[in-house]
C-alpha cells in the first residue's frame, strides 16, 4: 500500500479535476471500508493497450492531489489498477457527487454540467475510459465514417451525455439497447 506522507492538495474546479470526474465516471471507483477504517480510490485500465494512458493518469492525479498512487498488475485480466489511499480526496469526490462503490445510477455532477468547458473535459475522460472510436460504411463499400460509442449501464449517465453533445452541436445517433439483452449495459453512438 501507498500511504502519502505529503501533504493532500484539494483542487479547485478546473478543467483537469472535470476530466478526472470523467475518468472516474467510467473507470474510476471510490471505497471505504466497512469499518472506517480504509479509503481508497481506483482507475482500473487495460495493461497492454492503455500503457500511455496509465502513466498520463499518474501525472494527472499528482497535479491534482499531490499523492502518488500505487500500480497494481493483474496478469489473468491483463489490466492495471491504479489506486491511492487518503481520506480527504476520497471525501472531496464524495461531495463532487461521486458515488461510493457501485455506479449503476451515476451522472455527471452539476458543477460540470454548468460550463463548457468542464463538461468538454469531462467527456473527454468518459470517453477516455468507456468509448470507441471505429469506422462504419455509411454509404461506400469501405469503412470511412468515423464513429465514436460509448456505453454504460448508467442510463441516466447515458441521457446527460446525448443532451450535453448535442448542446455542443455535435451530431448524435442515439440508441439504447436493453441492459437485460447486452451485458455491457447501454449504448450511445455518437456518429460524426
Amino acid at each position: 500500500m501507498n500511504y502519502n506522507t505529503k501533504p493532500i492538495k484539494i483542487p479547485p474546479f478546473c478543467e483537469d479535476l472535470a476530466e478526472e470526474t470523467g475518468v472516474h465516471i467510467g473507470d474510476g471507483c471510490l471505497h471505504i471500508h466497512k469499518r472506517g477504517t480504509s479509503y481508497y480510490y481506483e482507475i482500473t485500465a487495460n495493461a497492454s493497450e492503455d500503457k500511455d494512458y496509465i502513466t498520463y493518469l499518474i501525472k494527472k492525479i499528482k497535479k491534482l492531489y499531490n499523492i502518488k498512487p500505487s500500480i497494481t498488475s493483474h496478469k489473468k485480466t491483463n489490466t492495471k489498477t491504479i489506486t491511492y489511499f487518503s481520506k480527504n480526496p476520497l471525501e472531496f469526490k464524495y461531495r463532487l457527487g461521486l458515488p461510493l462503490g457501485p455506479k449503476k445510477d451515476i451522472k455527471i455532477p452539476n458543477w460540470i454540467i454548468s460550463n463548457n468547458k468542464f463538461i468538454t473535459a469531462c467527456i473527454r475522460g468518459i470517453t477516455d475510459t468507456d468509448g470507441t472510436v471505429g469506422f462504419k460504411k455509411k454509404y461506400k463499400r469501405y469503412h470511412y465514417y468515423p464513429i465514436v460509442s460509448i456505453c454504460s449501464t448508467s442510463r441516466p449517465l447515458i441521457y446527460q451525455l446525448a443532451s450535453q453533445v448535442l448542446k455542443l452541436g455535435i451530431p448524435l445517433q442515439f440508441i439504447t439497447l436493453d441492459i437485460e439483452k447486452m451485458k455491457n449495459g447501454i449504448r450511445c453512438g455518437l456518429f460524426r
